[in-house]
């Protein structure tokens, strides 16, 4: 009836506190300005389980509560100093020794006020709390409001987008790579999977908001230094990114610089990478009109060579294997014709003068 079936996940951590930890003061996990209460219309409600992987005494600052305050609009915190206790419980007498037993969860409202209180226990081990958070999932034609702002957002990049069913089963591939990534960015789930918050969705909302982990330091230290812990900027040159502003949301003009800077380096590169192709193009096209153009006139030339050496080999002047041609070779009534016919001083030749092995001395 609070969450629906099949909740989002929106946090998964592990809180550890060794001996001498000092506790925390009273807190909420969500922002007056950005949460269910006064804005039940705009803001989902999230609800924290927490879970201890061991037995907690008292000693050993277990999870205290404040019980009621989800309601509260404006809280001095001194109310939950007095009313406010641990979820082991107190001690009653100097023997009692309350415990929070291990895997025994405590459900609370994130509006609720709660701290982490001070491990003072002598030689005991530390305290180590599961953390788990979910709220309603996205609805196209249900549920249209947005997650609550201020909270610690604790998910890994690629633990976005998944739900409740997929924790309980991701051994089996629900949560497994490179599923994970494409769940978390929005692009692809299985058919038989619902859609949680995905982190593109999440992180614009929290930009858009200036929310808790995207104020200006965070865009300086946490995002152009380390990248998101993912990304390595450092070869990517500087003048692709937009200014940091001192004033105003950080991140929202900052990205609208850096897109602004990557549409006009985007169409620079464009131009002169087309510009390139149409000279290269317009060179390699030039060449090859060229080459073509001088093989042309080159086959027509050696043509007009073989044709005037070869050519009018028929009644041709000193022709080689001509008809009728004088001083001929291998020719019919040529002149000093060798096997010549009817030719003068020819050699082998019939009815020749001077002809040799012919038939002039004997001739018919």
């Amino acid at each position: 009836n609070i969450l629906g079936r099949n909740p989002a996940l929106l946090e998964i951590q592990v809180m550890t506190a060794a001996y001498g930890a000092g506790g925390q003061h009273f807190h909420s996990d969500t922002v007056i300005s950005g949460n269910s209460l006064l804005y039940g219309r705009t803001f989902l409600p999230h609800y924290t389980l927490f879970i201890p992987l061991q037995d907690t005494t008292f000693d050993m600052g277990p999870t205290s509560v404040c019980p009621g305050t989800q309601y509260c609009y404006e809280l001095n915190t001194r109310v939950c100093e007095e009313h406010g206790f641990p979820v082991s419980g107190k001690p009653h007498n100097e023997t009692h020794v309350p415990v929070w037993k291990a895997g025994h969860g405590a459900l609370a409202n994130q509006q609720m006020f709660h701290r982490g209180s001070e491990h003072w226990g002598v030689g005991k081990p530390n305290r180590v709390v599961l953390i788990l958070t979910l709220t309603p999932r996205p609805a196209a034609r249900g549920e249209t409001r947005l997650p609550s702002l201020g909270t610690l957002w604790a998910l890994p990049w690629h633990g976005w987008g998944h739900t409740l069913d997929d924790m309980a089963d991701a051994e089996s591939g629900a949560m497994s790579q490179p599923w994970a990534a494409l769940r978390s960015l929005g692009l692809y789930k299985p058919k038989t999977r619902d859609w949680g918050w995905d982190w593109i969705t999440v992180n614009t909302i929290r930009i858009a908001n200036d929310d808790n982990g995207y104020e200006r330091e965070d865009l300086v230290d946490y995002f152009l230094k380390d990248g998101w812990g993912f990304v390595d900027w450092s070869w990517v040159p500087r003048s692709l990114f937009g200014d940091v502003p001192d004033e105003g949301n950080a991140w929202e003009e900052f990205l609208v610089n850096t897109f602004d800077k990557w549409i006009y380096w985007t169409a620079l590169a464009n131009v002169v990478i087309v510009s390139v192709y149409l000279i290269v193009l317009a060179v390699v096209s030039g060449y090859c009109n060229w080459k073509s153009t001088h093989k042309t006139e080159k086959n027509v030339n050696e043509k007009k060579i073989k044709h005037k050496c070869n050519g009018d080999k028929y009644n041709g002047t000193n022709g080689h294997n001509g008809i009728n041609g004088a001083s001929g070779h291998d020719n019919i009534n040529g002149e000093n014709g060798h096997n010549g016919i009817n030719g003068t001083n020819g050699h082998s030749n019939s009815n020749g003068a001077n002809g040799h092995n012919d038939k002039g001395k004997e001739n018919i």
